[in-house]
């Protein structure tokens, strides 16, 4: 999905606040993975200056989402 790709392209960069930021919409859509939502937790993990926003809260919740069906 477009989304992915903005992962990967924000890791490429080294952009990863902007990863963040994909990988959240992306785990919030119905196309997301294990390997995304777990990729999402690594990313959080690996910003210790996003503890506390309210960009690392929402990925959290994003983290855990499973989609129905």
């Amino acid at each position: 999905t477009m989304l992915r790709r903005a992962g990967v392209e924000a890791r490429a960069q080294g952009a990863p606040w902007l990863e963040l930021l994909a990988l959240t919409a992306l785990c919030e859509s119905s196309h997301a993975t294990d390997g995304d939502r777990t990729m999402l937790v690594t990313v959080v993990e690996q910003l210790p200056e996003a503890t506390g926003t309210g960009a690392a809260n929402r990925a959290r919740i994003a983290a855990r989402r499973r989609i129905a069906g």
